[in-house]
C-alpha cells in the first residue's frame, strides 16, 4: 500500500485502513465472551487483490481514497479469521 506521499509503509507501522498493528506483530491476545463461547480475532497475513474486482462498480477515484492501489492496480487486504471456541 502507498501513503499520500507515495511511500510504502514499513512493516513496523500501523495499518492505514484499520489502525491495527502490522501483520506478524503479536499483541495481547484478545478474546470476547459470547454466551458459552469465546471469540478470538486472529491475524493471518495479507494478500493483494485487483482493486476493480474487489470494489466492483464503485469508481476508482472513490475507492482509491480508502485503499491506495499499487502500480498493477491491486489493493492490500488482510486475512483476519474469527476463531470461536465452544465448551464442547
Amino acid at each position: 500500500m502507498v501513503d499520500d506521499q507515495g511511500k510504502v509503509p514499513r512493516s513496523g507501522e500501523p495499518n492505514q485502513l484499520t489502525g491495527s498493528s502490522p501483520v506478524g506483530q503479536r499483541g495481547p491476545r484478545r478474546s470476547y465472551p459470547l454466551g458459552d463461547c469465546e471469540l478470538f480475532f486472529l491475524r493471518d497475513g495479507a494478500f493483494w487483490l485487483d482493486g476493480g474486482g474487489y470494489f466492483g462498480v464503485v469508481p476508482k477515484p472513490l475507492w482509491e481514497r480508502i485503499a491506495q492501489p499499487d502500480a498493477r492496480n491491486r489493493v492490500r487486504l488482510c486475512i483476519n479469521p474469527l476463531l470461536v471456541r465452544t465448551p464442547e
